[in-house]
């Protein structure tokens, strides 16, 4: 059975709250992530980074 977990993100800087959201498929053995900013057209990459830095320590164990 796959689940699926959603919250904000909030900027430390800039103050913008971001969407993220989660769903694991464990049938699958996969988990699928998405970001993306609630405001505006352009995040200057700050999803992605973030996405990147989620999968780097997942991979990493921690």
């Amino acid at each position: 059975m796959a689940s699926s977990t959603a919250g904000g993100v909030q900027h430390p800087l800039l103050r913008f709250v971001d969407d993220a959201e989660f769903w694991v498929d464990p049938a699958a053995g996969v988990v699928q992530v998405r970001s993306a900013s609630r405001l505006g057209r352009k995040d200057l990459g700050v999803n992605r980074d973030r996405i990147e830095t989620i999968r780097a320590r997942w991979r990493a164990g921690g």
